[in-house]
């Protein structure tokens, strides 16, 4: 690999290598064509490609190379158009056009790209340079100036060009004033394209020529003519859809006019098409009939765009009446055909779940509207949303077994994903029917079960039912008394022939468990089904889930049941079907049973039910260690922690807790011993025996530590007598092997019992002993050991922040309180609250000479390494800066103890000068953050403010210098936040370097202007409050000493999606909510709406990146909701986007392929209601990229264990 490298880096750029590095791309394995594909873009963006990439265009090249060279060419017009002269310009359009006439034959690949490649030139070009492009090219691009071509091929050339115009106005990156000027341009030149166009859409036309045409109106109605003037070729777009070859086009170019953004505005010219969808009834009646599934999925397509985007058309045409609203009924009922056609999905059909979004829509803007206008919708509309739930009952059932069992993973998978998308349209439906569902569904459950009698029923009838009665639970009211109790007292009647019907109707249960906490009067009748559930292991994991949430919402209802319940557990748990999930879970649910009775009792039905798996745990601790016995163990573990979770027999009395941590103050004591204690003494020697074995074993280390944990949240201040005990278990354990999960534990016990006087001795001994073992392992191999540092970092934290009185009870004379001084300053970039130790003693009389020794021997040590070396300790220089900063901004009263007379203050300032220049991003930043605060509280010290007006020329020079292209442009904020440091504290001294340095010819470079430079310092100097306005300041002024104005990045940078693309989580997540919410709200506001239709591809890029690897995947949930708000808001510009973007080679990288990609757009697009069904597609789309699919990972995410 190192060898190949090498030799890439070694070759010229030059033809010759150009084609050799294009064979190996295509001929090679992964590892040279990634090598290929690095150096293929580097040769691309070199200015000697404007030059070579006519030579690939040759027609004795390759295909491969022709079609590099015209991608090479679209590369240099959209992003390098800055190095051209205007002078070159025509010279460069008259080659380009010349190549496209060259081509005319084909390899159509090259064809299409010479094309866009064109419309790019057009974008740069218009109106300045070229004003009438659109005219110009469809008189060259006549039958007449290119005789050697069929007149056919000349009109499919003209029509491929005129098409690819308006797609490449939306992926070229432009200012917004830019944008708006060729928009206007482009809709003048359009009344030359329409007449041409409609001329070309009639049957006497060759299908090749017809089927362009309407592809070019639709991309042109994607740009935004208005939809009144087009209402000449959407009639022939009606009449092609007869066509079989014509069909897709047709659907495609008509669903582009039903989504015209601004189609909502005339509600007359869609009226006028509505009776033209309706006549395609009896087309879709005789495709289901023929099975023609292409055929129905383009008409369901149709239909939906039509219906879905054009509900507030539906509901006033309602009630406006008369023809109008015959008319939108119709087409409701339409959609309902389109919703209710036959067969199982995806096997017979793949058309109905397009429907669901439109059903979504239609009731919410039914149950938003007004009450006037709601009062009379619901007349209207509840019937159809009724017999949609009929439709639904139907669709949502299981195929015949022999059906089912036929069906592939992935249909058995789109088949579930359905089966969710018809639950969540049921729950949307109950918004308007109301009870009016149970009516229906407690009729046919009725019926059902008086058919069963004669034998005459389905399973799959009846788990439809409760399937869907299982998708209004949150929904229904908890007063709900009437057909509830009915329906639940009908289950223990039903016959429960299938699997699937069993787990269902428990699943249905578990999900009414806060509305049988209210009507414990059913408990009688689920039960005994629950029961009989859990000794089925199919059915098991639904019956532990349902007593499990039964348990948790209605415990105090269960007394009757205790019995039975501890009895079925008992026998099920010793058979040894359940696997051990269920069997945890069923654990937990013993917990919460058992907890309603007396302690007494409670220990009877325990030492039963627990005794055998202890004997089991015994065993297991005496055996050598195996994977097997440590699967065995962990699991007898885990059963005893989620029944320590459950089991409290305090009543009401809750667990206190803040942030998930407990608080200092604990709970009185119990009248007598809690449960958990006695069973947790009992265990003790066991985990003992355990852990001597086991003790470095991490994994058996954390379960017990979280048992543990559950035991004290249970117990709190009863947890009292295990004190001592599990404090010298902690302290033993760390010191053999350091875990960081004790560090959890020991927190919780350190919190709870650091103030109780009965126990001072003991959680003292643990807290120096985890100190001690702590800076051991950091002496040795800290860098190794960074998880344990940060936990231990956290805890100190935690300390200091929730036990403040303690805080000389844990840092006295035994503490090696120095030692943790350094572990904070090594390990600052690792620390949640970094130097707070540092910090606090600064003040302290007692350790201010160790702290002022320490710090002294830091800056004069740190000062020499730099010296000699300050390249080569990048991360010692940042590590330093940082603690400068934190020193300066959290202990402003201590600057004159700390920059004394004995402190190098001069070299200090140096440092940071010298540290805004090195290579790492990281040691910039901390250098920026460390000069900031240092300047800002010069004027606090005669010293500091010296040094800043004696050798603060020095600063702003490099500052400049890093401005104009030394530094990588991710640190340009920072540098932001020094300048605006020296504007607030030294004005007129800042101004006079600045002007100065800025009047030097050439500096920071040659890229700007003397009058550029001059309107940055005006704009500078007036920003000594608006940080954000004076960041934008600098990063425009970046861009222009970088040529990059007018660039992607640019754009970028101006469309303020960079946020996505930082490294920290919490930022990514809150850009994307801004983002999601300002897409969201994009319709209300042309401006914005501009903004997004110029600078969105640049957001879809940046997502599809970070989806891609460049981004941790804890983000692409939020990344999924900016996709939904663009998909919602601006689907077909979303669309063209999204499939203009990964049509890219390699893009967003080379682990998936075309196919995959084509897959994913699809899967998205369907995606406009279901946030849930979008965040899984997303989510296996970026563990394809990452290379993920089939790791342990992936079957986590996508919800399979």
């Amino acid at each position: 690999m190192l060898e190949l490298e090498k030799c890439f880096e070694e070759m010229d750029i030059t033809v010759e290598n150009i084609e050799k590095a294009i064979y190996q791309f295509y001929q090679y394995d992964a590892a040279t064509q990634q090598q290929a594909h690095c150096w293929l873009t580097v040769a691309q963006a070199s200015p000697a490609a404007w030059s070579f990439c006519w030579e690939l265009l040759q027609p004795n090249k390759s295909i491969q190379v022709q079609f590099f060279g015209a991608n090479c060419l679209h590369m240099k017009i959209s992003k390098y158009w800055h190095e051209l002269q205007q002078e070159q310009y025509e010279v460069l359009k008259t080659q380009l056009l010349q190549q496209i006439a060259n081509y005319a034959k084909g390899p159509k690949i090259v064809l299409t790209r010479l094309c866009v490649t064109l419309a790019a030139f057009v974008m740069h070009t218009i109106p300045g340079y070229w004003p009438d492009p659109l005219e110009t090219v469809m008189t060259m691009f006549q039958q007449a100036n290119l005789p050697q071509v069929e007149p056919k091929q000349v009109c499919v050339i003209l029509l491929e060009i005129l098409t690819v115009i308006p797609e490449e106005f939306f992926s070229i990156h432009l200012t917004q004033y830019q944008k708006g000027v060729i928009r206007h341009e482009l809709k003048k030149g359009s009344q030359h394209v329409l007449p041409f166009l409609q001329s070309l859409m009639n049957p006497s036309s060759p299908e090749e020529v017809y089927d362009q045409a309407m592809k070019c109106f639709s991309s042109w109605v994607q740009f935004g003519l208005p939809i009144y003037e087009c209402e000449p070729m959407v009639e022939h777009l009606f009449e092609a859809i007869a066509n079989e070859s014509l069909f897709e086009t047709a659907i495609e170019a008509l669903s582009q006019v039903f989504l015209h953004p601004e189609a909502h505005k005339y509600p007359a010219t869609i009226l006028k098409f509505v009776p033209k969808v309706l006549a395609l009834e009896a087309y879709l009646q005789k495709s289901i009939q023929e099975n023609d599934l292409e055929v129905c999925q383009g008409i369901t397509r149709l239909l939906s765009n039509l219906a879905e985007n054009h509900t507030d058309l539906i509901l006033n045409s309602t009630l406006q009446g008369g023809e109008q609203k015959d008319q939108v009924l119709s087409l409701v009922k339409f959609m309902m055909q389109c919703t209710a056609i036959p067969g199982t999905f995806p096997v017979d059909e793949n058309c109905s779940d397009m429907t669901f979004s439109f059903w979504y829509v239609l009731q919410d803007d039914i149950v938003s509207s007004d009450p006037v206008k709601f009062e009379v919708y619901v007349p209207v509309f509840a019937p159809v949303y009724m017999t949609l739930v009929n439709v639904l009952l139907t669709k949502v059932q299981y195929p015949s077994d022999e059906v089912f069992a036929g069906m592939n993973n992935e249909e058995k998978e789109q088949f579930r994903c359905y089966r969710q998308d018809i639950s969540d349209t049921m729950m949307y439906t109950y918004g308007i029917l109301r009870e009016s569902i149970l009516v229906n569904l407690n009729s046919s459950l009725q019926g059902i079960i008086e058919r069963s009698s004669t034998g005459n029923f389905k399973w799959q009838e009846i788990e439809a039912m409760l399937f869907l009665m299982g998708s209004i639970a949150e929904s229904i009211d908890l007063e709900e008394s009437v057909f509830l109790p009915n329906m639940f007292n009908m289950l223990p009647r039903l016959p429960f022939t299938n699997t699937i019907l069993i787990s269902t109707t428990l699943y249905t249960i578990g999900y009414y468990a806060e509305w049988i906490n209210c009507h414990p009067d059913v408990l009688p009748s689920i039960i005994p089904l629950i029961l009989e559930g859990m000794k089925n292991p199919e059915v098991a994991q639904s019956a532990t889930l349902a007593l499990k949430d039964v348990a948790r919402e209605g415990q105090e209802h269960l007394k009757p049941f205790v019995h039975g319940i501890l009895t079925a557990s008992q026998v099920v748990l010793e058979s040894g079907i359940l696997k051990s999930r269920d069997s945890i879970r069923l654990m937990n649910c013993v917990g919460y049973v058992v907890s309603v009775l007396p302690v007494e009792e409670i220990m009877q039905y325990l030492n039963i039910l627990l005794t055998p798996h202890m004997q089991k745990l015994d065993q297991l601790a005496d055996q050598e260690p195996t994977a097997a016995v440590k699967a065995g163990i962990l699991e007898k573990i885990q059963m005893l922690t989620w029944l320590f979770n459950s089991l409290d027999t305090r009543g009401e009395d809750e667990i206190r807790k803040e942030g998930g941590e407990m608080k200092v103050s604990g709970k009185k004591h119990s009248e007598g011993p809690q449960p958990v204690f006695l069973i947790l003494r009992q265990v003790s020697p066991i985990m003992q025996k355990v852990i001597n074995k086991w003790i470095n074993d991490a994994g058996i280390i954390e379960s017990i530590c979280d048992l543990l944990k559950k035991c004290l949240r249970t117990l709190m201040d009863d947890f009292d007598p295990l004190v001592e005990e599990v404090s010298e278990m902690l302290a033993q354990i760390y010191c053999a092997a350091a875990h960081t999960p004790i560090l959890d534990l020991a927190k919780q016990i350190l919190l709870l019992f650091a103030s109780d006087d009965k126990h001072k001795m003991t959680v003292q001994s643990l807290f120096l002993a985890l100190c001690n073992k702590t800076l051991t392992v950091a002496e040795t191999g800290a860098r190794e050991n960074t998880d344990l540092v940060e936990a231990f970092m956290l805890l100190l934290a935690q300390l200091i922040r929730k036990c403040s009185t303690c805080i000389s009870f844990f840092f006295n004379e035994q503490c090696n309180i120095l030692g943790l001084f350094q572990l904070e300053i090594d390990f600052c970039d690792f620390t949640a609250q970094p130097f707070q130790i540092l910090l606090l003693f600064a003040s302290d009389d007692k350790h201010k000479m160790t702290v002022q020794s320490l710090f002294l021997a830091l800056c004069n040590k740190t000062l020499t390494v730099a010296e000699t070396g300050a390249r080569e300790n990048t991360d010692l220089v940042e590590a330093f800066m940082l603690l400068l900063a934190q020193l300066i901004r959290k202990c402003s009263t201590c600057i004159s103890f700390f920059f004394n007379e004995q402190c190098n203050i001069l070299g200090l300032f140096q440092l940071g000068v010298v540290g805004i220049s090195l290579p790492e991003n990281g040691t910039v930043k901390a250098s920026c953050s460390f000069l900031s605060e240092f300047i800002t509280n010069s004027c606090k010290l005669p010293s500091v403010k010296e040094i800043i007006l004696n050798h603060g020329h020095t600063l702003i020079e490099r500052i400049l210098r890093a401005i104009g292209g030394d530094s990588p442009r991710g640190v340009i904020d920072s540098m932001a936040d020094v300048i605006l440091a020296l504007n607030r504290n030294h004005c007129e001294y800042f101004r006079k370097c600045l002007q100065g340095l800025l009047s030097q010819p050439d500096f920071p470079n040659n890229r700007v202007t003397q009058q550029q430079k001059e309107q940055f310092v005006k704009m500078v100097m007036k920003e000594r409050v608006h940080k954000r306005r004076l960041k934008e300041t600098v990063k425009e002024f970046t861009l222009m000493c970088r040529g990059m104005n007018g660039t992607e990045y640019a754009a970028q940078s101006v469309g303020r999606v960079v946020g996505i693309s930082l490294p920290e989580n919490g930022t990514v997540k809150a850009s994307c909510s801004f983002l999601s919410e300002f897409i969201t709200n994009s319709c209300k506001l042309p401006s914005v709406k501009e903004i997004i239709l110029n600078h969105g591809h640049t957001l879809i890029e940046r997502i599809l990146r970070a989806i891609g690897g460049d981004s941790p995947r804890g983000v692409i949930d939020s990344m999924a909701d900016v996709i939904l708000a663009l998909n919602r808001n601006h689907c077909e510009y979303f669309r063209k986007c999204l499939q203009g973007l990964l049509s890219q080679p390699d893009f967003p990288n080379n682990r998936v392929t075309q196919q995959q990609k084509e897959h994913f757009v699809k899967m998205v697009m369907k995606e406009r209601v279901h946030k849930r069904r979008l965040k899984e597609t997303v989510k296996e789309f970026t563990l394809m990229c990452r290379g993920m699919i089939g790791t342990e990972y992936a079957a986590q995410s996508v919800g399979l264990i």
